[in-house]
């Protein structure tokens, strides 16, 4: 492989080198392998479009502006800091490739990255008030509108992540008797069988009969697709694009903040924190495999309730 110099040249051998790279340096036993790489490689290519650049050409200060750049967005600091471990991962994979070290010698993201964030320094949740508004602003009269609305019951109701949910197919489906049970591709690789709420199958059973599609499903069909403004189908359905849709949402709802579908996940957390007082119990329904993550997740996102003011109030003689 060779990168050209020529500033109109390089760019096509450039993203073949990614291609290579995401490929490389992706777990091939992974089960989310095809997402992994897929998203690896949009990274790297968005940065060096960003930049102009030849990746030997690259300075810190170039690296620089990208993070303002990311920031600009309001990206939480953990996903700025994952975007910059990408494109640095990608550096030293060419460093290190008898045919690239000769065009690209450094690796200019060392003197640019910012420390990692702390875990879950970003954590929000929203309250279950501004949660029935989220819900009550999704169009039930579009198919986009019906496919959000059944997704953020997925979410809300199952608390698995984003790509868990928006990856699953129609094999991923089975029924026992009255029971729907669901196969989700977790975290990790592993796959975790659950029975999932009958309100997530009523919503995606009416978003698929309105689109013409639940009579017409395949094993390996993708459970959620794109449509475009006319309602015709355009493939299989993108987190980003579900976030996106998401941050329209909670604008209509008059929800104030930035809001990320990872929020969601955080919302449920919070409300079986409140409600049931068991981080055994969260920790079970979130699937964290410890019990301490669990714990700095619910410290970061529940509210303590007030059980002693009152208490103070009485014996001052306050009321």
């Amino acid at each position: 492989m060779e990168i050209a110099l020529m500033r109109n040249d390089h760019r096509p051998a450039v993203r073949r080198a990614i291609q290579v790279w995401a490929n490389a340096r992706t777990d091939p036993e992974s089960g989310r392998r095809r997402d992994l790489v897929r998203d690896k490689t949009r990274i790297v290519t968005e940065f060096f479009e960003f930049t102009g650049k030849h990746p030997g050409q690259v300075t810190p200060l170039d690296v620089a502006t990208w993070i303002a750049h990311l920031q600009d967005q309001e990206l939480a600091a953990a996903t700025v800091y994952n975007r910059l471990s990408q494109v640095s991962s990608w550096y030293t994979w060419a460093i290190s490739d008898d045919r690239l070290r000769q065009e690209v010698k450094t690796n200019p993201v060392n003197l640019s990255r910012p420390k990692p964030p702390p875990a879950y320094h970003n954590s929000q949740a929203l309250g279950p008030e501004a949660l029935k508004c989220l819900l009550a602003v999704v169009p039930r009269d579009t198919l986009t509108g019906l496919r959000d609305y059944a997704l953020l019951l997925w979410f809300l109701l199952t608390a698995h992540r984003r790509a868990e949910v928006c990856r699953l197919r129609w094999e991923d489906l089975t029924w026992e008797g009255e029971r729907l049970v669901v196969k989700f591709l977790v975290k990790g690789g592993d796959f975790k069988s659950e029975v999932v709420s009958p309100l997530c199958w009523q919503a995606t059973k009416a978003y698929l009969e309105a689109a013409g599609r639940l009579h017409s499903m395949e094993p390996d069909t993708p459970l959620w697709i794109g449509h475009d403004g006319a309602g015709q189908a355009n493939g299989p359905l993108s987190s980003h694009a579900v976030a996106g849709n998401l941050k329209r949402y909670a604008k209509r709802a008059g929800i104030q903040g930035r809001v990320h579908l990872h929020m969601l996940r955080h919302s449920v957390a919070r409300i079986l924190a409140e409600g049931n007082g068991s981080l055994s119990f969260v920790q079970e329904v979130l699937g964290h495999r410890s019990l301490s993550t669990t714990r700095i997740y619910c410290q970061r996102i529940t509210v303590r309730p007030d059980r002693h003011s009152q208490l103070i109030i009485e014996a001052l003689g306050l009321e």
